[in-house]
């Protein structure tokens, strides 16, 4: 009660101090873009639901200069709070706070988007990373996911049930939330067995912007349920749990890592990667990639097939994936099951499970160096003791998320590493004819490209001496002007062979596409506005890249088992939302992810 008392006077000096200002852009104005337009009793009423659980600049600048990191370093904003939510009850009080008062609203788990959309300028961020409950239904078919988990997290959860071969399809990079994850659609390594990760989703729980908490279903509240795949996080409300399909994998869970390298160079790289795309649409489906083409045009495969590895060896074989293989050995005989078969190029090593396979060959990679016991990437292996290590840190012990331990400037997301010369990416983005990331039609959920085989994207990754100058001096525009450059001109050539249509993946943020919404939701983006406006009347949920309301379609559009929640409203004199929207600051450096070819 003393710390909330002092608050709140805290707060009243601040607010007769306080100009209400335009927001600057990030980094420039730090403590004073968080306190504008930020009514001073909105801090009390946030510290009278927890005060050990507020961070407000106002009594605590280093506290909430540390809570406002995401991982990447480029993207620091200035948020009016941060609140770490410790259950489902506290999430909807402080919603009901900022909804009352005015106040934009944005959840934050993972941090991992490369834009750093979750921690938005002049708003309140409610952190849900507490919430990490699991639990898995009695017939086993039901697995019930906290919102403050991450990929490594729910595989690990799962894995403890004991259940063999269930799966729940996780992304590729261990780190990341499952619910900002799952929200954005989800591609991963079981995608083509699976499908998308919200594909399993069969019910979710959500605080809406009234502070209203309700369950989502196939019967009840469908269409948040329809939004929640592919829709976006942080879109309609604040979801604090997610209810899964369990998949049960093939062979018992039992499967192969696969790593495959091929030579170097534009002709070899084209080649090998055009016969990538045509083996793909008629490869069995078992197979799960992701691909890079890094520092030399080198093209490389990793991922996972649903059975042995001499299965896999002669299926790679007939299709041809192992041809113009690298001539540096990226296997052992003590690390890959079939490697005294091949000279050089590729790696096939069977786990009894997902969550070995992860343990050893995943997670390792995602770890921040500064944290684990081999230092960094280049120094690890396999052993028993680093092992060990890695399970407990995929358990969340420690919890990696985002922030200071990253310790790199990122620009974009990374899935093409390196630009070709012109003639090499004009080959590349020849479209092929490929499977669908799972089976449902194209308007089935709030996610459309169901009929794309590829994404191409670009990252420039800063390294951390760069990064911490930069930092340091907040000269980020000067100093990284040159990375984003390279990223830009990239997507600048790539793009005239993609045709007219704009295709983009919500989750990977790009901030250069003439219209997102139809980038991002295609067809689909009228209904998802109009499941907008009705559930979150007045923008509460409003930061860059979220569907807008405003024009949506007659309410009459609605599945009629969700009516518009009735809204709250703000005290007299408050400010809306909606009335400060252009507050929110876009990345201070543009550099663009266009979304093409996605698999």
């Amino acid at each position: 009660m003393q710390r909330a008392v002092a608050a709140l006077a805290a707060l009243l000096l601040l607010a007769a101090g306080a100009a209400a200002a335009p927001a600057a852009p990030a980094d420039a104005c730090g403590v004073d873009c968080s306190s504008t337009f930020v009514p001073a009793l909105f801090g009390a009423c946030l510290l009278g639901v927890n005060a050990n659980a507020t961070v407000l600049p106002s009594i605590d600048v280093a506290a909430w200069d540390q809570a406002r990191r995401t991982f990447n370093y480029r993207t620091l904003r200035s948020p009016a709070a941060i609140f770490y939510a410790q259950s489902t009850e506290e999430v909807a009080a402080v919603v009901k706070c900022a909804h009352d008062w005015g106040v934009a609203v944005s959840p934050a788990a993972g941090r991992q988007g490369f834009q750093g959309l979750s921690v938005p300028d002049g708003a309140l961020v409610v952190d849900v990373t507490a919430l990490t409950n699991t639990s898995l239904s009695q017939d086993g078919n039901t697995f019930t996911v906290g919102a403050g988990n991450s990929n490594v997290m729910t595989v690990s959860a799962l894995h403890a049930t004991n259940t063999t071969g269930a799966a729940v399809p996780t992304g590729v990079c261990s780190f990341v939330g499952t619910a900002g994850f799952v929200l954005g659609g989800g591609f991963g390594l079981l995608g083509r067995y699976a499908g998308l990760a919200c594909d399993s989703l069969v019910g979710l729980e959500m605080v809406l912007a009234n502070g209203t908490v309700v369950k989502a279903n196939k019967t009840h509240h469908s269409d948040l349920l329809w939004a929640s795949c592919g829709g976006g996080g942080g879109t309609l409300g604040i979801a604090t749990s997610f209810d899964f399909n369990v998949t049960r994998l093939p062979n018992d869970g039992r499967l192969t890592y696969l790593s495959i390298g091929y030579a170097g160079g534009v002709p070899s790289t084209v080649a090998s990667f055009k016969t990538f795309q045509d083996a793909l649409p008629a490869l069995d489906r078992r197979f799960g990639f992701t691909y890079d083409i890094s520092l030399g045009a080198r093209l490389g495969l990793t991922g996972l097939f649903l059975g042995e590895p001499a299965e896999a060896l002669q299926l790679l074989r007939a299709a041809g994936l192992l041809e113009r293989l690298d001539s540096e050995p990226v296997a052992t005989p003590d690390t890959s099951d079939v490697a005294t078969n091949v000279s050089a190029g590729f790696l096939l090593k069977g786990f009894p499970s997902f969550y070995e396979m992860a343990a050893e060959q995943s997670v390792p990679f995602w770890t921040p160096p500064s944290i684990t016991p081999w230092g960094p990437f280049s120094n690890y292996t396999p052993s028993a003791a680093n092992v060990a290590w890695t399970k407990k840190v995929m358990a969340g012990e420690p919890r990696v998320v985002g922030g200071p331990l990253y310790n790199v400037w990122h620009y974009s997301q990374s899935r093409l590493s390196a630009a070709l010369p012109d003639a090499g990416i004009q080959a590349l983005a020849q479209p092929r004819a490929g499977r669908r990331v799972g089976d449902p039609a194209a308007d089935a959920t709030a996610f459309p490209h169901r009929d794309k085989l590829f994404v191409l994207d670009a990252v420039v990754a800063v390294p951390s001496e760069t990064a911490d100058a930069a930092a340091s001096s907040f000269e980020t525009v000067s100093t990284l002007a040159e990375p984003a450059n390279v990223v830009n001109s990239f997507l600048s050539t790539i793009k005239p062979h993609l045709g007219a249509s704009e295709a983009a993946y919500a989750n990977y943020q790009p901030n250069a596409l003439a219209n997102f919404e139809a980038a991002f939701w295609g067809g689909n983006a009228a209904r998802l506005a109009a499941i907008k406006a009705a559930y979150d009347t007045l923008g509460t949920f409003n930061k860059p890249y979220t569907v807008s309301g405003a024009a949506a379609p007659a309410a009459a559009a609605l599945a009629p088992d969700a009516p518009a929640p009735a809204p709250v409203p703000p005290p007299t004199g408050a400010a809306t939302p909606g009335a400060r929207a252009g507050t929110l600051v876009a990345t201070a450096v543009a550099a663009s992810v266009l979304a093409l070819l996605l698999f």
